[in-house]
């Protein structure tokens, strides 16, 4: 599979649309059964950037928080303005993907293949409503568990010491991230050492929404990118600090020249799109290398400027298709990263083996 990344304030936003999303988490899913390592998925919102940076200075007040979604294994574009600004800088950028939105799917395809998912919310009752409201979509979705941990801001402090081990115990695949920003970003990067499951991901207020607890703005508010105003006014007294600091963070943003307001802008309410190029883009390839992969590459080349493709999550390389991968990399410039043990090394092995199958063949 491959996945392609744009660089927002050194966080590398991934600019797939929702169903290469639900492909991407899948992939995560099987690479932990080879490498076994904790991944993270977030979400990425203005809320986020409002956490990290300091609102006049743009100095980094969370370095935790910033380093893990730096780090995160995907990192999707929550809000319209990271879809904005990702647009200013990636002409592939296609569509926000909210948490609340990956939800249904994460559901629908782990009844599907039968995979567990473990919840972590504000509360268990809010974790448990939020299950049943997604099992009757899909009444073969199992639940791993329910916790509702407090999460503190200094030290790797935990008030429930069983839980790492009971979510280890589950069987869960997928565990859902509920705490809000930056306590399930702090939950996961402390304990990813010891958390024994394929994917987290943090999903904010999505349980929320999903319960019926706050209702969503329509889906031509969503569409348009206005679903803040929405929620603006159905809980001003909650939400106006909240958006007003995002707002102030954006005028921050003006000033140090990190966002063109015109561009922002004409991105924003006239979807401009062409002759754009990627500042700072990313390619990363998962799972197995084949020619039809390499040809999406080329275009993807043409299309955008990319500056480097990862193949550290790589397992296969089929054919030529790796020889012809470095052969476009170096005609366009782009540094191509691989890790040191490759799969590459096996083709003789493979080769032999086809060619005994052949000859087995032809003797019965």
């Amino acid at each position: 599979m491959i996945i392609t990344n744009t660089d927002i304030f050194k966080i590398p936003v991934s600019t797939l649309n929702k169903t290469e999303t639900i492909n991407a988490i899948h992939e995560l899913v099987r690479r932990y059964e080879r490498e076994a390592k904790a991944q993270y998925v977030a979400t990425l919102n203005m809320d986020f950037l409002a956490n990290c940076f300091h609102t006049f200075s743009l100095k980094v007040k969370n370095q935790e928080l910033y380093e893990t979604l730096q780090t995160a294994d995907l990192v999707t574009a929550d809000g319209m303005p990271i879809v904005c600004l990702g647009k200013m800088k990636n002409a592939s950028m296609k569509e926000r993907v909210t948490g609340a939105d990956l939800v249904f799917d994460i559901a629908k395809y782990s009844a599907l293949l039968g995979h567990k998912i473990f919840y972590i919310g504000e509360s268990k009752k809010l974790c448990k409503r939020a299950h049943v409201a997604l099992k009757e979509q899909y009444p073969r979705l199992n639940a791993a568990g329910f916790a509702s941990p407090m999460v503190s801001d200094v030290g790797e402090i935990l008030d429930d010491v069983g839980l790492i081990e009971k979510i280890n115990n589950s069987g869960a695949k997928i565990l859902l991230l509920g705490l809000g920003n930056p306590k399930q970003e702090m939950f996961f990067r402390r304990y990813k050492k010891d958390l024994k499951i394929p994917v987290s991901i943090g999903i904010g207020g999505s349980y929320n929404f999903i319960s019926g607890r706050v209702l969503r703005a329509p889906k031509l508010l969503q569409n348009i990118g206005m679903e803040w105003a929405y929620r603006l006014c159905k809980e001003p007294g909650k939400l106006w600090k909240r958006y007003f600091s995002q707002i102030l963070l954006l005028i921050s943003f003006m000033i140090h020249g990190r966002l063109n307001i015109l561009k922002f802008l004409g991105y924003h309410l006239f979807d401009l799109q062409k002759g754009q190029e990627v500042l700072d883009g990313s390619i990363r390839v998962m799972g197995r290398l084949n020619d039809k992969m390499v040809e999406n590459i080329y275009q993807l080349f043409n299309e955008c400027k990319f500056t480097t493709v990862a193949l550290s999550d790589l397992t296969l390389a089929e054919g030529h298709s790796l020889w012809k991968l470095r052969k476009i990399c170096r005609i366009y410039g782009v540094e191509l990263i691989q890790a040191k043990k490759h799969r590459e090394h096996q083709k003789p092995r493979q080769w032999l083996r086809r060619k005994t199958k052949s000859l087995i063949t032809r003797v019965m």
